[in-house]
């Protein structure tokens, strides 16, 4: 079954306090959105992770963000600097938002509930217990993603809004008892909602940080009608937290300063006396552009197991049939061997054509084996894998650097990304010592390069140089210059392996299944070891499963496009036990929960793989074994 996103929309709701009993002040207002540029960058690490809202105390100078999934708020200083702590006597807290002083107003997620806290001054090592405002007015509750995301105290109004993470984009005014509708009709274009900020000391408007489509939107408090938008660099957040408007004092400029998880945050700013009208934004500064992909397919070599139960689109694709059953069957590492002489072969193309001999095919990228029918394809390019029950893809050669430099100091020895497909800076040069950076510089540059997000860094030892990308499409052989990536961008771990915490695949780019819930009505929860069996019986359909300890859920995905950071999730990739050889990690995993029924099929596998014969250099000459060459014979 394949399911869209619950993605519908958000709801606001606005909450008498019971605690403020002043209106305090900020100070300012906040001009057109159109007159805010980005101006930097930073890694909050201090909030270590989830970072889950933040709010400026313009009385202290600071800023202040909590992290959900410790339940703790953390004072910082505008470049990120740790200044105190809290714990947080709440179970979610997903948002924040200055109330005068010291003290703050924070919601839970679930039951959706406000609270209020003093938060004293050089932090607390003791739990901190907030009052109440009021709680369990929202039905259903969190556990269907109705619970609060974002918060913001309206001076002037003297009260809360409280914004809701999906489903419905409704604004709610709500007292201590009840809850009624303030708009007629939903916040129209809103999915899903990651904070709410208050607009300096306006008492008629309010900005909310959407998540998708992502965006800053001005909302009127009158209409609920959306007054004007800002995407810009909003859009390079992984996934949006947190947002906030000041001035600092004898500053000419209103700053605008968005968060993300885990602790990604770009600061913005505006001429406080900024001339541009309202709603006059344009191009990338008023929608997310669409951002390009590769068409890479499958990027697991032989070594590292494939891609099981798919293969590559013979549509698309130049393709080879070169072993067939009952004609010239071939083992799977015979099958490597006969696509690494293509791939040295000169020439390009090729396939699908049933020509003879090894320049009927060139070029060959990756390659197809069905191991019950010892049958093997060979592939130039894999663009749109899709599901089969009998072949196993491999690439010859991983096409894509997903290398960290923590874990591959080397890197992506001799490539680098395209300069034509991709957005680049280079950022150090050989010109002078001065010019010059090392390999920690430069990624450190990549970190922190403002015209960009910079996801990938190319450095060249030799010379001292550094080229920063904000993607790398087209990625190709390049001497001397080594390329890392900040965060490897797809999981390729199995449950063997420890899988990928705090990853999911995009619900809105895959097809996917809820699989168990402890939440969810209609569903029961499941342990990891349930998860993955339900991932295995769905194959083909199942190339990846997530699993959420916390809820006992379990999701199932066909693909795992715009893989991104998710608080809640860990992500699997679906691991079979390859004929051949391959990754036994999935079978290791469920042994424990399946008992020796699977330990028997792993001794099994284990045996077949001890007594195979070793298997041959990728790129081993085929003279000694003549009848592997592609004949006429091996018709598609």
């Amino acid at each position: 079954m394949q399911r869209a996103s619950t993605g519908a929309a958000t709801l606001l709701i606005a909450l008498s306090p019971t605690l403020a009993t002043s209106q305090p002040t900020m100070g300012c207002s906040v001009p057109a959105l159109a007159c805010f540029s980005l101006v930097h960058r930073y890694s909050f690490a201090a909030v270590q992770s989830d970072l889950s809202g933040i709010t400026y105390n313009p009385d202290s100078g600071t800023l202040f963000a909590v992290n959900n999934g410790e339940s703790m708020v953390f004072e910082l200083t505008l470049t990120g600097g740790l200044v105190a702590s809290w714990k947080l006597d709440i179970a979610d807290p997903e948002a924040i938002t200055w109330l005068g002083g010291r003290r703050f107003g924070i919601p839970d997620e679930n039951p959706s509930s406000v609270y209020e806290v003093e938060l004293p001054a050089g932090g607390s090592a003791e739990p901190l217990s907030p009052t109440l405002v009021n709680t369990g007015f929202v039905q259903p509750p969190a556990g269907l993603n109705k619970g609060f995301e974002g918060l913001a105290y309206v001076p002037g109004r003297d009260r809360y809004y409280a914004a809701q993470e999906q489903d419905p984009a409704q604004i709610w005014a709500v007292s201590q008892s009840n809850a009624t509708l303030a708009f007629d009709g939903p916040l129209a274009g809103v999915q899903s909602f990651g904070d709410l900020s208050r607009s300096c000391d306006s008492a008629s408007e309010l900005f909310a940080l959407v998540k998708y489509p992502r965006h800053v939107r001005r909302i009127s408090l009158q209409t609920g009608a959306e007054i004007e938008r800002y995407a810009g660099a909003v859009c390079d957040l992984a996934q949006s937290e947190g947002l906030t408007f000041f001035q600092l004092p004898g500053s000419s400029k209103v700053t605008m300063i968005a968060a993300g998880e885990p602790y990604e945050v770009v600061v913005f700013e505006a001429e406080a006396d900024c001339s541009l009208p309202l709603n006059s934004t344009t191009g990338d500064n008023f929608e997310c552009p669409e951002r390009p992909t590769g068409a890479a397919g499958c990027k697991r070599t032989l070594s590292e197991g494939g891609c099981s139960l798919s293969r590559c689109s013979k549509d698309l694709n130049a393709h080879e049939k070169v072993c067939e059953e009952g004609i010239n069957a071939c083992s799977l590492s015979e099958c490597e061997r006969i696509c690494a002489a293509s791939y040295t072969s000169d020439g390009g193309g090729g396939g699908g054509d049933g020509g003879s001999g090894a320049a009927a095919f060139r070029g060959c990228t990756h390659f197809a084996y069905d191991a019950r029918e010892s049958e093997c394809y060979l592939f130039n390019g894999c663009i749109e894998p899709g599901p089969s029950e009998d072949y196993t893809t491999y690439a010859l050669v991983d096409p894509t650097c997903e290398k960290v430099v923590e874990e591959f100091p080397a890197g992506c020895i001799d490539r680098r990304c395209s300069k034509d497909l991709n957005r680049n800076d280079k950022v150090c040069t050989d010109d002078s010592a001065e010019t010059q950076c090392s390999l920690g510089g430069c990624k450190a540059l990549c970190e922190s390069h403002t015209p960009f997000r910079c996801t990938t860094y190319s450095y060249e030892a030799a010379a001292g140089e550094c080229y920063v990308f904000d993607g790398c499409l087209g990625e190709g052989y390049e001497p001397g210059y080594s390329t890392y990536v900040l965060v490897d961008p797809t999981c390729d771990k199995s449950l063997g392996e420890g899988g990928c915490p705090n990853r999911l695949c995009s619900q809105r780019d895959n097809g996917w299944e809820m699989l168990c819930s402890g939440t969810e009505p209609g569903f029961d929860g499941c342990s990891l070891d349930e998860c993955a069996a339900k991932c295995s019986s769905a194959q083909p359909a199942c190339s990846h499963f997530a699993y959420d300890p916390v809820d006992l859920e379990c999701l199932s995905f066909a693909s795992c496009a715009a893989e991104g950071f998710n608080d809640d999730f860990t992500l699997y990739r679906y691991a079979a036990i390859a004929e051949d050889g391959g990754d036994l990690g999935l079978v290791l995993g469920l042994s424990i929960g399946l008992g020796g029924a699977t330990i028997l099929v792993l001794a099994a596998a284990l045996y077949c793989f001890c007594c195979r014969a070793a298997r041959s250099p990728p790129f081993a000459d085929l003279a000694d074994n003549p009848a592997l060459a592609i004949t006429g014979n091996n018709k598609l």
